[in-house]
């Protein structure tokens, strides 16, 4: 038995723009999901901001998780 971690292999550049696609649907998701969300809770130009903020908070979170995570460099 081998008690090492595996580690994750790097990612050509097919799979770079794939996880990248993936972390910009994730924030258009997250966007829709709080502008819905702020359109029932609040008035008129705040659910935009919410799902801007959202969008930008969501991607840059999956961006960075794969950085880290060694999926993308």
């Amino acid at each position: 038995m081998n008690s090492e971690i595996a580690r994750p292999r790097r990612a050509d550049a097919k799979a770079k723009v794939l996880f990248v696609l993936l972390a910009v649907m994730t924030g258009v998701v997250g966007g829709l999901v709080a502008y819905i969300a702020a359109t029932r809770a609040s008035g008129q130009a705040e659910p935009i901001v919410w799902a801007a903020a959202t969008f930008a908070g969501t991607t840059t979170l999956a961006l960075l998780l794969g950085e880290k995570t060694g999926l993308i460099e």
